[in-house]
């Protein structure tokens, strides 16, 4: 995959496309994560989020990907913006789940603030109730590690007007276009 480097810079933009050819806004960042800010973000996140309540999925912090790009480009690079975002899940061909009970591991959640994405993660369990399913995901916490959690349990929830929506993949046909 091609990559358009920053001179001067530890940074860089892949090549990233939609399944309809537009492209995808994205950083690569190389730049290490200092040892006292990861060290904080380690401790702070085991005093507000202890190991009795979420998993971390991977050891060290990274800047190398975002959230998004962990859902949406494989954990190869950080996708910065909404715009961006919205088009991936029009031209990919997610679908918004609207019954709470519908939504199954491999889904996608978002955050949003004032309509906006500000978090995503992948479901990886559900537990069904009747009122309201347990759902964990995985998502990346900002310069953070990947963590396992309770779709509520993370910095993202506690945002005053936070609200979820989840998104499925659904290939109605070929979204590339491909000769048969």
């Amino acid at each position: 995959m091609p990559r358009n480097y920053s001179p001067g810079t530890d940074q860089c933009e892949l090549e990233l496309e939609t399944s309809a050819g537009n492209h995808i806004q994205n950083l690569q960042d190389a730049e290490k994560i200092p040892s006292g800010m990861a060290e904080g973000l380690r401790v702070t996140h085991n005093r507000d989020f202890p190991p009795t309540r979420v998993t971390r999925r991977t050891t060290f912090p990274t800047n190398l990907y975002n959230c998004h790009g962990l859902v949406f480009a494989g954990r190869r690079t950080k996708i910065p913006d909404d715009a961006d975002l919205r088009a991936i899940l029009k031209d990919d061909q997610y679908r918004r789940i609207t019954e709470l009970n519908d939504v199954l591991p491999g889904d996608v959640v978002l955050y949003l603030v004032g309509g906006t994405i500000d978090h995503t993660g992948i479901v990886v369990h559900v537990v069904p109730f009747p009122l309201h399913p347990k759902i964990t995901v995985v998502s990346k916490w900002a310069q953070a590690t990947e963590m396992i959690h309770d779709v509520f349990d993370c910095p993202y929830a506690k945002q005053a007007d936070v609200t979820y929506e989840y998104w499925r993949m659904e290939l109605r046909n070929d979204p590339f276009n491909r000769p048969r």
